[in-house]
This record gives C-alpha cells, sequence and structure tokens, in this order.
C-alpha cells in the first residue's frame, strides 16, 4: 500500500512500477510481479506500450509463474491480439494440449478480417492431424470461404481413419456442391459405397446425381448379382432396358432371364417381352419354361400369341 502512495504521488510512476516488477520477480514472488505488470498495461495510455507490457505478462506468466490463466486472460484483454494470442498456442503446442490449442486457433480465425486467414488453415490443419478432431475440422471448412481444398483434405482423413460413411457424406457434399466437377467424386462415392463403406443407398444417391449413370448402373448390377439381390438387380436392370436402343438391347435378355431363373419373377419376363421388338425368341424360351414347370395353360395363352403375330 505505501508502495502504491508512492507511486501515485509521482511524476515518473512507470520506472518505480517497472523496479517493482523486478523486486517481486528476482525474490520468486511472481504473482506480485504479474500484479504490477497489470498495473502498467491498465496505467499506459499508450496503445504500443500497453501492448508490450501485456507481451512481457504474458511471458512471465508463461514461464516461471506458471500462471496459464493470467495469460488467458491478458489475451483476451488485449482483444486477442494475433502475436500475443500466438504465445499462448505455442505454449499449448509444446505441451501437446491440442484441444486448447485448436480452441485459440479457432478463435483468432473467427476474429480475422484477412482475406488470406492463416489461422483457419492452421486450425483445419491440426484438428486432422495430432488433435483429431473431426468436428473442428469441420467447424474450419464452415467458415472458409473456399473450403474445396480442406474437403477433400478431409475426406482422405476420413479415409484413413476408416469413417467411411463420413467421407461419403463429404465426397456427396462435394458432387452437390457446384464449385468442382461433379462426375469423379460421384465415382468415389459410388465404389466406396458399394466397397468398404457397404452402404447401397449412397450408391444409388450417385446413380441418380450423374449425368451418365449408365456405366455406374452396370456396376450396380453386378454387384447386386454378386450379393444374390435378385429383386433390386432386376429393378436396375429395367432401368438400363428401358433407356437402350430399341433394335439391340442386350438387357431386355438378361432381365429376362434372370426373371425366369434366379430372381424367380415371371412378371419381370414378361414385361421384358412386352419391351421387346421382336419379342418371337423371348416367348418361345417362355412358354418352354413354362411347360417344364407344368403352366400348360400359360404356355398355350403364349403359343395363340405367337401363331396371331
Amino acid at each position: 500500500a505505501r508502495a502504491e502512495v508512492v507511486i501515485e504521488a509521482s511524476d515518473e510512476p512507470f520506472p518505480l512500477m517497472e523496479a517493482l516488477v523486478s523486486y517481486h520477480r528476482d525474490r520468486g514472488d511472481f504473482a506480485g510481479a504479474l500484479q504490477w505488470l497489470w498495473a502498467l498495461v491498465k496505467r499506459s495510455r499508450e496503445p504500443v506500450a500497453a501492448s508490450l507490457y501485456r507481451h512481457r505478462l504474458v511471458d512471465l506468466a508463461l514461464s516461471e509463474a506458471k500462471s496459464v490463466g493470467e495469460a488467458e486472460r491478458a489475451v483476451l484483454d488485449a482483444k486477442l491480439e494475433p502475436g500475443l494470442t500466438e504465445k499462448l498456442i505455442s505454449y499449448r503446442l509444446g505441451r501437446e494440449d491440442w484441444g486448447d490449442a485448436l480452441r485459440w486457433l479457432e478463435e483468432l480465425a473467427q476474429n480475422s478480417t484477412s482475406e488470406n486467414n492463416p489461422w483457419l488453415r492452421r486450425m483445419f490443419d491440426l484438428a486432422v492431424g495430432d488433435a483429431e478432431d473431426v468436428a473442428a475440422a469441420e467447424r474450419a471448412i464452415a467458415m472458409a470461404p473456399s473450403p474445396v481444398a480442406l474437403i477433400e483434405k478431409l475426406v482422405d482423413y476420413l479415409l484413413g481413419q476408416e469413417a467411411y460413411h463420413d467421407a461419403l457424406r463429404w465426397m456427396e457434399h462435394l458432387a452437390r456442391d457446384g464449385s468442382v466437377e461433379a462426375s469423379p467424386w460421384l465415382r468415389r462415392m459410388f465404389e466406396l459405397a458399394l466397397g468398404r463403406a457397404q452402404d447401397l443407398a449412397a450408391a444409388e444417391r450417385a446413380i441418380e446425381m450423374a449425368e451418365e449413370p449408365t456405366a455406374l448402373i452396370e456396376k450396380l448390377v453386378d454387384y447386386l448379382l454378386e450379393q444374390e439381390r435378385y429383386a433390386d438387380a432386376l429393378r436396375w436392370m429395367e432401368k438400363l432396358a428401358l433407356s437402350a436402343p430399341p433394335e439391340n438391347n442386350p438387357w431386355l435378355r438378361r432381365m429376362f432371364e434372370l426373371g425366369l431363373g434366379l430372381a424367380g419373377d415371371l412378371a419381370v419376363s414378361e414385361r421384358a417381352i412386352a419391351m421387346a421388338v421382336d419379342p418371337t425368341g423371348l416367348i418361345e424360351k417362355l412358354v418352354e419354361h413354362l411347360i417344364a414347370t407344368e403352366r400348360f395353360g400359360e404356355a398355350l395363352g403364349w403359343l395363340e400369341q405367337l401363331a396371331s403375330s
């Protein structure tokens, strides 16, 4: 209290306050040293001087004083002055305290007015690096004005983590976004969906979004046949048959044969006949099948149709 009275009465209080900082620090009274550094910050009228005192305060707080709370208080008091905040971030990174480092990088990223926001990329890189924090990476993407490169890197990270459904979600986002060519991402989405992700619905969404889906549908049919999902395979075969040239339509034959065979769906085979330009060969095979299965009345009906055509 006596020191404060002397300082208040002095025309030159700053040298006295500096001396008190040194006095307390030399005696290991770091709380006292911090207290007088705060007093210097508050008394300074020049922003540059106040900033220098804050830097000294943070340096002491993060070293001998071991008072991270005081350092954080100074950073907030400085309204996240980047140079000051960087000291706190470096301290957290040095102690592998990834969560707090991310928190302060995010504060800088959110408050940046620069078109080139360096903290946003650093936040993202830490999130998909040592921090392994997908939610933080996604927040960085949400803040980025042009997030494509970040999303691409996130997809690679998610694949490496075997988080296949999350990777599919971001692949689909890129395919729908319009800022990149969709077809490569649709192919990757489709292949992942039918491969490691085992997500048929995602594969079908990729087909629905594709401008030229035929090749994807053909691969889907093969996949469904391997999985013995014959009804689903027939549904997609019929789509291919409807879109193929009527004079040369290999999908009608495959659809017809699967309906009579493994799928056991006679109605599908009859739809194939109805779609054929010249159904004679298909009708003859259907009649053979009906006779073999002793469905003579139906066989007779088809024979009559052949005779009248």
